[in-house]
């Protein structure tokens, strides 16, 4: 009784007309139902003319919209906004905000859509987080992509893997995976190319099939159709690049013309800016390139260098090449080189009076006076202000041109020779001197030599002199002879050596001799290092083995005495021993 006399002081109820308000709590109810300090449970959902805009069905669920998670049976789904996971079965821990969002999932579980449409058409792809307007809108299985921004990731079907942030970044993704896209309309054509990375608005804007590039900056590799590898870093870097593989592009405009090249390095503004279809090629500076757009393994290094050779490579820049208005030298160990090439170990220039500009101890122009000198390098160590290692040009005529001069070494740049040394000079004739300046034979030495062994020829291969030393200093030959082809035959059938007397006559099995004719002598073999049986010839193997060849299980080798001069054995010469 005391509970419905409560229940009846504090419902009342109003009546004016056909309208009537309820209050609960409430003596003066402004609405239909005025709640006032207390709370409303209710063990259903709440409808709006018949249609269910809260509810909290299952377990740990909480639908709040027209149609939200109309279908779920799944557990720990948040659906906010119209249809939102409308198709949810039994998807979990997902968590759709927006108009339709989430709208066909069925079983796809930890997935996060925020905005009108996003994740629309996910059936069962599981933990994906689609932010923005239609972002994913038409991912369906794909898993673990982030999109973020306007109809970010708006194709993908099946991709996985991927991160889209930016208004249409990756747009047309349907297939491709673990791609990352920043940045307004970067990677917007990507279709099924994977492992790719873009950063900058439209960056990879036209990529469809390549794989593992990475783009950073406003249009950077823009035009990437299925390029490789390609690497990127600064607005329109790589802009036309289509087909190129393995290039690095670093700096704006760097590699900017590049079209299907591959294997190129351009480091600095417009660095390679015209190289189109080249490879190996590498630009390190500012506006360093090449001339021609097909140049392989070429090398410009420094602001405004340019190269204009296949295989070549140029350190700086040329006076009015370029757009330079200076030429650069170079220096090795040296901070302020006055040669376009000077190399020090010390710190020091190289100084004399043959010193020059283009290598440092340069002579300058060779004189038309005879004994004139031109200096064209000094490499070595210093001496007071002289080099102890030269190369130098010599006029041996007055008038002469160049191809009568000679090249002196170790000639100092005071054009003197080295003291207490000695100098090489290579005539323009061939000739070579040693310790001579003008050489008069192809070898003109001022002193004594000392070899092992000399063989001198007279333009054939035979040996017209032999010389070779023993250990005890014995000549083996010292005068020359004429050669004449005779055939050194060996005999396979005979007498077989031993200390008793012989049991036959006849030549001796292994014996040596000089045939004249081309018919070999029945018992005897041409030695010609050919392979024989063993079995063939036993009791010839039992006396040389193996020492000419051979393997000695199934066949040895004779002695190949073709072109060859028998030798004693000795100290010098072991048996089987062939010198060369």
């Amino acid at each position: 009784m005391k509970i419905l006399l409560l229940f009846a002081a504090v419902l009342m109820v109003y009546s004016t007309g056909f309208s009537q308000n309820v209050g609960i709590g409430s003596t003066n109810p402004a609405f239909k139902l005025d709640v006032s300090n207390g709370s409303i449970n209710t063990d259903s959902v709440y409808r709006i003319g018949a249609i269910t805009v809260l509810a909290a069905p299952g377990i740990g669920n909480l639908f709040v919209g027209k149609n939200a998670g109309r279908n779920n049976t799944g557990i720990l789904n948040t659906f906010s906004g119209e249809s939102a996971g409308y198709s949810n079965s039994t998807g979990e821990t997902n968590s759709f905000f927006g108009f339709s969002t989430g709208y066909y999932n069925t079983s796809g579980s930890n997935n996060s859509f925020f905005g009108w449409a996003a994740g629309f058409s996910n059936t069962s792809g599981p933990d994906n987080s689609f932010f923005g307007c239609s972002a994913g809108i038409a991912n369906t299985t794909g898993v673990e992509n982030s999109f973020f921004g306007r109809a970010a990731g708006n194709n993908n079907t099946v991709g996985n893997f991927n991160s889209f942030f930016g208004r249409n970044s990756g747009f047309n993704n349907t297939s491709g995976s673990s791609n990352s896209f920043f940045g307004e309309s970067a990677g917007f054509f990507n279709s099924t190319g994977s492992s790719n990375t873009a950063t900058g608005e439209d960056a990879l804007y036209y990529n469809t099939i390549g794989t593992f590039n990475t783009a950073e900056g406003y249009n950077s590799l823009y035009n990437n159709i299925d390029g490789w590898y390609n690497t990127a870093n600064g607005g329109f870097a790589l802009f036309n690049n289509i087909t190129g593989r393995y290039n690095t592009a670093n700096g704006s405009l760097s590699l900017y013309s590049n079209t299907t090249g591959t294997k190129n390095t351009a480091d600095g503004y417009s660095s390679l800016f015209n190289n189109y279809n080249g490879t190996l090629n590498t630009g390190l500076g500012f506006n360093s390139d090449v001339f021609t757009s097909a140049l392989t393994n070429a090398t410009a290094i420094g602001a405004n260098a340019r190269v204009d050779c296949s295989n070549c490579l140029v350190l700086g820049s040329v006076n009015g090449v370029q757009g330079s208005i200076s030429s650069v030298n170079v220096g090795i160990g040296v901070n302020s080189p006055n040669a376009k090439l000077s190399i020090s170990t010390n710190g020091n220039e190289l100084a004399g009076s043959a010193t020059g500009n283009v290598l440092t101890t340069n002579g300058g122009t060779l004189s038309n006076l005879v004994n004139s000198e031109m200096s064209l390098a000094n490499i070595g160590f210093m001496s007071t202000n002289n080099s102890s290692l030269g190369v130098r040009a010599y006029r041996t005529s007055q008038g002469s041109d160049w191809y009568s001069t000679s090249l002196l070494l170790e000639y100092d740049v005071d054009n003197t020779a080295r003291a207490g040394g000695g100098f090489l000079a290579i005539g323009a004739n061939g000739n070579i001197g040693i310790s001579t300046v003008l050489p008069q034979a192809r070898l003109d030495v001022n002193g004594s030599t000392k070899t092992n062994s000399l063989i001198v020829t007279n333009g054939g291969n035979a040996s017209d002199f032999l010389i070779k030393n023993d250990n005890s200093g014995q000549v083996g030959f010292r005068k020359g002879h004429v050669g004449l082809g005779l055939n050194y035959i060996i005999a396979v059938e005979g007498a077989y050596p031993s200390q008793f007397p012989p049991q036959s006559q006849g030549p001796m099995i292994g014996e040596i001799k000089i045939f004249s004719g081309n018919n070999t002598p029945y018992g005897w073999l041409v030695c010609h290092g050919q392979l024989l049986l063993v079995t063939d010839y036993q009791d010839l193997f039992n006396i040389i083995g193996t020492t000419y060849g051979g393997n000695g299980q199934n066949n040895f080798a004779l002695p190949d005495l073709r072109g060859a001069i028998p030798v004693g054995e000795g100290s010098t010469w072991l048996l089987g021993e062939v010198s060369n």
